[in-house]
């Protein structure tokens, strides 16, 4: 293994500081700031998040801990072994990632600081399609309450009488309707039928497409944020 693949892995693979690596291999630390720096060129964590453009430190913080968390996930360190062996974007790609999204990022960042730093309008990453990993296209920036709100996610149709509604879960349909939160989930298990409504599951495609929109992002602005 040439010296550069050496140093690589040490900081990539094996997760040590400049000053441990310069402490394993008994160099001096200005040895290893050269090796990296000057000799073979190495990016460290520093370096890539130089090129973010966003200055806001905490936001800065804050976008450097979900890219650590995603790799946490990718890599089975938090238990969440569902999410174990699926793709990672670089690091570098990351940042790219958020220079092109800023303003969506800072739109998120700063409706979160409005009101108060309440968790729902914190920031956060989803994965459009959840069979998928992180990768450039099959992530975006949303709000936490949109995350936690899309695993609930459930469309049906609802007929009343002569109206027919479409919810993305029966839940939802019935706090928007000022119904009790059973109301149309007992109908769903066969239990009673309090409302007399005919329901029925859908996909999800179903229900943008009858409400004219493109994504569950812009459902959940409209009818839930």
């Amino acid at each position: 293994m040439s010296e550069k693949s050496k140093l690589k892995k040490l900081y990539w693979e094996d997760s040590l500081s400049l000053r441990e690596i310069a402490d394993k291999l008994d160099w001096s630390y200005s040895k290893i700031y050269y090796r990296f720096r000057e000799k073979h060129d190495i990016p460290t964590h520093e370096i890539i998040w130089s090129k973010l453009e966003i200055q806001d430190q905490e936001l800065r913080k804050t976008l450097n801990t979900k890219y650590s968390s995603m790799k946490a996930r990718i890599e089975g360190r938090n238990g969440r072994s569902r999410y174990e062996g699926l793709d990672l974007l670089p690091e570098p790609k990351f940042v790219e990632l958020c220079n092109e999204n800023q303003d969506r990022i800072r739109e998120i960042w700063n409706r979160y600081l409005e009101f108060d730093r309440e968790l729902k309008y914190a920031l956060s990453i989803d994965r459009i399609d959840r069979s998928l990993g992180y990768t450039k296209d099959n992530i975006q920036f949303v709000p936490s309450g949109f995350n936690s709100w899309k695993d609930e996610i459930n469309p049906v149709k609802v007929t009343c009488e002569d109206d027919t509604y479409y919810f993305a879960s029966a839940t939802g349909g019935a706090k928007q309707l000022g119904w009790r939160s059973d109301d149309i989930r007992q109908v769903m298990r066969g239990e009673s039928n309090p409302r007399n409504v005919s329901v029925q599951p859908i996909s999800i495609d179903e229900l943008l497409k009858y409400h004219n929109l493109d994504s569950l992002k812009e459902y959940y602005h409209q009818f839930i944020l």
